[in-house]
């Protein structure tokens, strides 16, 4: 295991709180994204990545709960209010990437749209994607490897790796 650290509140009652993540995916990483981030405040995979000390921009249309978010995470972490694949596609233009891209859609249309998208999401990831997915068998985009990782009775974690 990597890196994981002891996180003092109000983070110690997130970190409690937590969902089943992939956070193998996070040994080697310094830098995540989180989109669609604000909903419960992270506890499905920002808390993860701030248990292992990752510097990570969160990412939601609701700046409500982006602002509760950014109140109990890190300083150094960035938040921004915006549409997921707009940002993305944003940061692809800019060449920007993250060594793990969170992709924590609500089952639903959204999550159909996301896992259509995998290709965008992969092109800002450096090393790995995790994305919500519940009955599907997505495309995996060429020159990356996907499982299912268990996340709980509802969903699962689609995790992409690096063929």
């Amino acid at each position: 295991m990597g890196r994981v650290i002891v996180l003092e509140p109000p983070l110690d009652e997130l970190s409690r709180q937590a969902t089943p993540y992939p956070a193998f995916l996070l040994d080697s990483a310094e830098t995540g994204l989180c989109l669609f981030a604000a909903g419960f405040l992270g506890i499905n995979d920002a808390i993860h990545m701030a248990r292992n000390d990752l510097t990570v921009t969160c990412v939601d249309v609701d700046a409500y709960k982006l602002e509760q978010m950014a109140a109990v995470y890190p300083v150094w972490w960035e938040f921004y209010t915006a549409d997921a694949w707009d940002y993305a596609k944003a940061a692809e233009g800019r060449r920007q990437k993250w060594d793990v891209v969170s992709v924590d859609t609500f089952l639903g249309d959204a999550t159909k749209k996301s896992l259509s998208s995998l290709d965008l999401w992969c092109s800002i990831a450096n090393k790995a994607v995790t994305a919500t997915v519940k009955d599907a068998d997505p495309e995996i985009p060429e020159g990356w490897q996907a499982e299912k990782f268990p996340r709980g009775y509802r969903a699962d974690w689609l995790v992409l790796t690096r063929a």
